[in-house]
């Protein structure tokens, strides 16, 4: 079965997805793509899924490489309208054309990883100022990590904290996310 998919704004349906008449569409405005979830249970060995880009798949470029090798592993072929069609065979194997064009994909994204490190690296570090924070990066994910399944009271005398600072650190990472 062909299915289709695009995320972004409501808006109409892309002209490019249009064109290919998928048997059922799927669309997603928010970053929850709760669409693209119930898209993926449904999805089969043999099915193809048409998506406009490889931003519909994931956020980043190395995230939809891992959608497009889950997908594909699945035995689903994934026709992405921007960059090219990727096919599985009958014996579950991109065909050598898809392996060329994951080959490419893979080359970018790791030139964008290292891009991306020289410029965190080349980057002016502003001053720090005022007191140095209390608990370190794996601190702080072990207090998320415990305030998950415990109140914000029994995380913060769990580990020797305030019950503010457990709500700073907990909406510190809530913002990263939106």
């Amino acid at each position: 079965m062909r299915y289709g998919y695009w995320w972004g704004p409501d808006a109409p349906r892309p002209q490019a997805l249009q064109a290919l008449a998928p048997e059922r569409v799927f669309h997603d405005a928010d970053q929850y793509r709760r669409q693209f979830s119930a898209l993926g249970v449904r999805l089969a060995a043999g099915d193809e899924l048409v998506v406009v880009d490889l931003a519909a798949l994931a956020p980043s470029l190395v995230g939809a490489l891992n959608k497009l090798a889950e997908l594909m592993a699945r035995g689903v072929s994934v026709d992405v309208l921007a960059t090219g069609r990727l096919v599985v065979d009958a014996t579950g194997r991109p065909t050598p054309a898809s392996q060329a064009l994951l080959a490419v994909l893979h080359s970018v994204a790791a030139a964008q990883a290292r891009m991306l490190a020289v410029e965190v690296q080349l980057a002016p570090q502003p001053a720090r100022r005022g007191r140095p924070p209390k608990l370190g990066p794996g601190q702080r994910l072990a207090v998320l990590d415990y305030a998950t399944t415990h109140t914000q009271q029994a995380t913060a005398t769990h580990f020797g904290l305030s019950r503010a600072t457990v709500t700073r650190i907990i909406a510190a990472h809530v913002k990263r996310f939106k």
